[in-house]
């Protein structure tokens, strides 16, 4: 990765100094079965797991992922119910779902959803992720820009719901999670406030 002052970029070559695991071991991985030299840092879990950047930050921020489903024979079923590529928001601990979760669902059934400390509370039907083999080669672009009351989710550069949260966002940790999927994360940006941008180290090179 490198920085710029308020803008961190982050494609996930060598050792990933500034981002750390929880739930499953996230390493380079296949995308495709039949094409396996191809790779991406990713995960194959049965339960929730998160890939989160070091540093906890504090709003405003926004954080986007560049992610995909992996093709994996015992994973299949994801090309049927695309779900779950999605970000997490000031997290005090490990579980992405005590603080701000962003969900991207199935487009047809469940689509775009917020979750704060818990409970639902937008939900963006009609977008979200397809079905099918259209699943098999696309990537997908999810952003979360996060104010302390403030809630905007982007997908596939389009502005797809923008929420007032109840309870302001918490300073805590932020990255890129799943549940029961497969996933590969081609690439991952920050953008922090000026106030904040040295809270963080500079990035190793």
């Amino acid at each position: 990765g490198f920085s710029c002052p308020t803008w961190r970029d982050f494609v996930f070559r060598g050792r990933q100094t500034e981002w750390f695991c929880t739930g499953a071991d996230w390493m380079p991985l296949a995308r495709w079965s039949c094409d396996p030299q191809w790779a991406w840092l990713g995960a194959e879990t049965r339960k929730r797991a998160a890939l989160w950047y070091r540093h906890e930050l504090r709003p405003p921020y926004a954080i986007s992922a560049i992610v995909a489903l992996g093709a994996r024979n015992r994973f299949g079923e994801e090309y049927n119910r695309g779900r779950d590529v999605n970000l997490a928001l000031g997290v005090p601990g490990s579980d992405p779902m005590s603080g701000l979760a962003v969900r991207v669902m199935n487009a047809e059934r469940t689509g775009v959803q917020v979750w704060h400390h818990g409970k639902l509370v937008a939900r963006a039907t009609g977008v979200g992720l397809p079905s099918g083999h259209s699943l098999h080669h696309n990537w997908f672009e999810v952003t979360a820009i996060a104010e302390e009351e403030r809630l905007r989710v982007r997908f596939e550069g389009r502005e797809v719901l923008d929420v007032a949260l109840a309870k302001p966002l918490r300073t805590g940790k932020a990255g890129v999670w799943t549940e029961n999927n497969s996933i590969r994360v081609a690439r991952a940006t920050l953008s922090l406030s000026p106030r904040q941008q040295n809270d963080a180290t500079e990035p190793e090179r």
